[in-house]
């Protein structure tokens, strides 16, 4: 058994099949990774900013993962790690999802909003800083995949303090200490981008 910290966590809602968690750590399996897949009390209503609420399922990929275990299996793991999305998609963000989460408020008011409510994506990056990779609910499986790769290029770029300018400025401009900095990708731009978490892009029905 591996005591060792994590160097990926999958934490789902326990109203989530098992099987998805543990889909996913199958498709990631590598000789020396530490995967955990950890189920977390069923969630009620909620209030609060929707974008910093957790998703149904959110992957963390720790600090450890970029300084420690890429470092010795090289980028060939991103292979396996785009292997575990295409799963995580496939079971949640597809037309055949097997699962099909929905936020409720406090009000008894079901959310509807530009970013998936079942799926997120949280990396650890130099400094104690956290980016939420926000998904678009209409991805296909390809711009999906590219929307990921994305992603981990934009954190290995923070970590060797190489994003562009206006990039930067807006991470430093949007940070707030002890909460992540919300990315997405901005497809009429053709890149990421920082989303402000109390932009009001939800709709109740």
């Amino acid at each position: 058994m591996n005591d060792s910290l994590p160097q990926i966590t999958v934490s789902y809602d326990e109203s989530i099949p098992a099987e998805i968690g543990v889909g996913f750590r199958n498709a990631v399996d590598d000789q020396g990774l530490h995967v955990r897949v950890e189920s977390r009390p069923a969630r009620g209503p909620q209030s609060g900013v929707e974008l910093l609420l957790s998703t149904a399922v959110f992957v963390l990929l720790a600090r450890s993962y970029f300084d420690a275990f890429l470092k010795e299996a090289g980028k060939d793991h991103y292979h396996l790690l785009k292997s575990g999305m295409s799963w995580l998609w496939r079971t949640l963000l597809s037309r055949e999802r097997k699962v099909n989460p929905r936020r409720v408020t406090t009000g008894g008011k079901i959310l509807k909003g530009d970013y998936s409510f079942a799926l997120s994506v949280v990396a650890e990056a130099a400094g104690s800083v956290q980016f939420k990779l926000l998904i678009q609910d209409s991805l296909t499986e390809e711009q999906f995949h590219d929307v990921i790769v994305a992603f981990l290029d934009f954190v290995a770029a923070y970590d060797a303090n190489q994003l562009g300018a206006s990039l930067a400025e807006e991470i430093c401009e949007g940070r707030v200490v002890g909460r992540p900095t919300l990315i997405a990708y901005d497809e009429q731009a053709g890149g990421l981008r920082v989303v402000d978490p109390k932009r009001r892009s939800d709709k109740r029905t």
